[in-house]
């Protein structure tokens, strides 16, 4: 529960910075729309795989540091 609770207040501590510096932030709610309206699982998961890497740049660098070898970082998930 600790880390949905710091991921909350993180949040909330993020969108206040980006208002107070005029930064727009990305529309992460069009996102979840658009993977649950992905038509198959492979859409989904291309959806999501894309949607991670514009949101968090570094998690590729982070999986496949952990040994996680299939994941598809360069080459856009094609």
């Amino acid at each position: 529960m600790t880390l949905m609770v710091d991921h909350g207040r993180l949040d909330v501590q993020v969108r206040d910075l980006a208002r107070r510096r005029g930064v727009t932030l990305p529309d992460q709610q069009r996102w979840l729309v658009e993977m649950r309206d992905a038509p198959t699982a492979a859409d989904f998961e291309r959806v999501f795989a894309n949607r991670l890497r514009a949101a968090q740049p570094g998690c590729c660098s982070t999986i496949r540091g952990a040994g996680m070898a299939r994941c598809r970082c360069s080459d856009r998930g094609t």
